[in-house]
C-alpha cells in the first residue's frame, strides 16, 4: 500500500541546530548573517519549511523501512531503493520513482534535513560509494621495564644485570585526520598518513556528510583533539571543501557529540621536495621555503604544511 502523505506535525520542533543559530544573532539579524554554507547544506538551516516537511517525511518512511527489515544501517541508494518498493507518496503528493527528480530530491532534501534536524541518528546512514578510509593505529603504548642477569662466566661474581625497556614507542597525541579530494593522491599520502599516525579518506570528491560523521565519533571515542588537513585543489571548489567539513564538524559536535575535544582545521599545501631518513622509521621533510614558493632538492616525497609556512613532522 502506498505510504501516505505526511508533512511536519504541526509545532514540530525545528532542531537543536536551528535554535543554536539563532540563539547566537545579535538583535536585528537575520540568519544569513550566520549561515556558512548555501541555505540548502548548510546543517544550521535545515529549518526551512520544505526542509523540514522532507525531513520528517523520511522519519516516517525509515520507521516503514525498519519495520520491513531490520537493517541496521543503510546507504543512500538503499533509501532510493527501499522506498520504490514501499511505493512511497512524497509530500507533494507524487509517488517517488526512479528518476532524478526524486532522487536529487533525496539527498538534497530528505537525507540531509533528517541527519541535521536529528529525526535519524548520524550512525545510521552510512557511505557504501567511496573506498574505505586508512585508519591508524590508535593504541596507546604500553611500555615495561624490565631486569635480568645474563651469565657471561660461570664465576659468580661476573654475574651482570641487564636492563631492557619495551614498547616505549612515540604516540601521536593528536587524532589527526587527512582528507584528499581526489583519490589518486592516496599513493602519496599513505606513506605520510603511516609515518605521522594519521587517518586517511580519499573520496572521489567532496567527502560526505556520513565520512565526516565517522571522523567525528572516531574522534570523540578516542579523546583526542581532533586535527583535520585536507588535500584539495587551488579552485574554489577545492577551499570550500575544507569549510564545509569544518562546519559540519561543528553541527555534528553541537548534536550528537558534545564531549568531542577541540577541533582544528588546516588547509594545506603540498609540494614535491626531498624526504631525509633519519634512521629507526624516523622522517624529516626538508627543502621548503615558509612562503611555499620554491623547491630546493630532488624530488621524490611530499610535504604537508599549513599555510604560512609551519611544518607538521614527525622527529
Amino acid at each position: 500500500m502506498p505510504s501516505g502523505r505526511r508533512k511536519a506535525p504541526p509545532g514540530a520542533p525545528r532542531g537543536v541546530l536551528a535554535d543554536v543559530l539563532a540563539a547566537a544573532l545579535r538583535p536585528g539579524e537575520l540568519m544569513g548573517v550566520l549561515t556558512v554554507l548555501a541555505p540548502d547544506h548548510d546543517p544550521y538551516r535545515m529549518d526551512a519549511p520544505r526542509k523540514m516537511e522532507a525531513g520528517y517525511w523520511l522519519r516516517d518512511r525509515w520507521a516503514e523501512m525498519d519495520a520491513l527489515r531490520g537493517e541496521e544501517t543503510r546507504h543512500i541508494r538503499r533509501i532510493h531503493y527501499r522506498l520504490l518498493s514501499l511505493e512511497a507518496v512524497m509530500p507533494n503528493g507524487n509517488r517517488y520513482v526512479s528518476n532524478d527528480e526524486c532522487w536529487d530530491w533525496l539527498q538534497v532534501d530528505a537525507v540531509k534535513a533528517a541527519r541535521w534536524l536529528g529525526l535519524i541518528p548520524s550512525d545510521r546512514i552510512v557511505d557504501a560509494r567511496n573506498p574505505r578510509p586508512v585508519l591508524a593505529d590508535a593504541e596507546e603504548p604500553d611500555p615495561k621495564a624490565e631486569i635480568g642477569l645474563g651469565i657471561i662466566a660461570v664465576d659468580e661474581d661476573d654475574f651482570v644485570p641487564q636492563v631492557s625497556l619495551d614498547g616505549f614507542t612515540p604516540y601521536q597525541p593528536y587524532h589527526i585526520v587527512m582528507v584528499a579530494e581526489k583519490s589518486s593522491t592516496a599513493q602519496f599520502l599513505e606513506p605520510v598518513a603511516e609515518a605521522l599516525d594519521t587517518d586517511l579518506y580519499t573520496p572521489a570528491g567532496e567527502i560526505t556528510d556520513s565520512f565526516i560523521w565517522e571522523i567525528a565519533s572516531a574522534a570523540m571515542a578516542g579523546g583526542r583533539p581532533l586535527v583535520v588537513l585536507t588535500f584539495d585543489d587551488g579552485d574554489p571548489s577545492g577551499w570550500q571543501m575544507a569549510i564545509s567539513i569544518a562546519r559540519k564538524l561543528q553541527a555534528f559536535q553541537q548534536l550528537w557529540l558534545p564531549d568531542l575535544a577541540s577541533i582544528h582545521r588546516w588547509a594545506v599545501a603540498v609540494v614535491l621536495i626531498s624526504i631525509v631518513r633519519l634512521g629507526a622509521g624516523l622522517w624529516r621533510w626538508v627543502g621548503v621555503d615558509d612562503r611555499l614558493t620554491s623547491v630546493s632538492g630532488c624530488s621524490c616525497g611530499f610535504f604537508v604544511s599549513r599555510a604560512g609556512g609551519e611544518r607538521l613532522v614527525r622527529r
